[in-house]
């Protein structure tokens, strides 16, 4: 991950992403949810959030979708693949 922020493009978009309306909602949503539960949200929801974004297009499609290969190559790490 710190290797991909170093690219300019990549951190274009990641900038972009934070950027987005619908983004800062979600992460307003998931920061209450933290509050309010004391503990880390589902994260393995973030695949469905990516989607969610995707769909929607907007700023944060293609940062949506390095969020979700990321999540499925953490996973497949994990499972030693």
């Amino acid at each position: 991950m710190a290797q991909m922020l170093k690219d300019p493009e990549n951190m274009a978009q990641l900038k972009q992403m934070m950027a987005d309306p619908a983004f800062q909602t979600q992460a307003k949503a998931m920061a209450q949810q933290m509050k309010a539960a004391g503990e880390l949200p589902d994260f393995s929801q973030i695949g469905q959030m990516a989607q969610a974004m995707r769909a929607q297009g907007g700023a944060g499609g293609a940062a949506a979708a390095e969020i979700a290969r990321l999540r499925q190559e953490n996973a497949n790490l994990r499972a030693g693949i």
